[in-house]
């Protein structure tokens, strides 16, 4: 690796926050030429917009020559249609601009540092994933890659059990999750040639599902399996970490229930909003 350099003035967003871009180990103009060949797009759905905490990055990564794009997902939830045709709109771009080589896709509803694309792709490997977490009643909080133990099971790591994670350092996962996912160009035309649809949910999968009220496979656990058919390896960059942000349980608060008002007397205020 180059040896590292100081924060230069151009390593400031447009609002003059340092950005951390002077602990790479790169020199400024390599960032620069490894920022244009990134795609970046953030998937969500129309109605929730984008996190500041990926907003506040723009001014950084467009400069820089990051070309970004946002998918409003118009169908609320099928986001593997939504993921699948982010990748071609990819390669469609490819095609406009040669020098696109990694495409990176970041949640809406994520805070991230501004050196995450650069770390991401700096590798040049097929895929490699950052660290998101989630959380769910029997795991706690986990890390969304699954990890192959030496057993060869492949087991998603938790605060509960496993407990720590090293600071940095690259693992090969059998799943990656796709909150923060980097996808090397030749991975897609690969899946195009191989007439596989990235993050495509299998009918089988959709028709268990349908019976048993549960998809047992997510958009990104499908692709993994399809990656790992065709030989792809993924990997984790373990000092890269988004902070995911869940929503708040929404209700009508309690204090503005009248247990005196009649349904017949309700008056809806004709300047709330529309119904469709």
């Amino acid at each position: 690796m180059p040896p590292r350099v100081n924060v230069e003035a151009s390593s400031f967003n447009s609002v003059g926050v340092p950005t951390p871009l002077g602990s790479l180990g790169m020199t400024f103009d390599e960032v620069k030429a490894l920022s244009r060949q990134i795609l970046l797009a953030v998937p969500h759905r129309s109605q929730e917009g984008i996190s500041p905490g990926i907003c506040i990055n723009y001014g950084l990564w467009g400069p820089m020559g990051v070309k970004i794009f946002h998918v409003g997902d118009p169908n609320g939830g099928y986001i593997e249609v939504l993921r699948a045709g982010i990748c071609r709109s990819f390669l469609d771009s490819c095609e406009r601009f040669p020098e696109l080589k990694y495409l990176v896709m970041i949640d809406n509803d994520e805070s991230v540092d501004a050196d995450c694309l650069i770390r991401l792709a700096r590798h040049d490997l097929p895929i490699v994933s950052g660290i998101v977490c989630s959380a769910s009643e029997t795991k706690g909080i986990f890390a969304c890659i699954t990890v192959k133990t030496k057993t060869g099971a492949a087991y998603f790591p938790t605060l509960n059990s496993t407990k720590v994670m090293p600071a940095e350092g690259l693992v090969e996962v059998h799943q990656a999750g796709t909150g923060l996912l980097c996808i090397r160009k030749d991975v897609l035309e690969t899946f195009k040639s191989m007439n596989e649809i990235p993050f495509y949910i299998p009918e089988s999968t959709r028709r268990d599902g349908a019976a048993t009220g549960d998809l047992s496979r997510s958009e990104d656990i499908s692709f993994s399996d399809v990656c790992e058919k065709l030989g792809i390896k993924r990997y984790a960059d373990l000092s890269v970490h988004a902070k995911h942000r869940k929503p708040l349980t929404l209700s009508w608060p309690l204090e503005n229930i009248d247990a005196t008002l009649r349904a017949e007397d309700w008056d809806v205020k004709p300047h709330d909003s529309e119904g469709g």
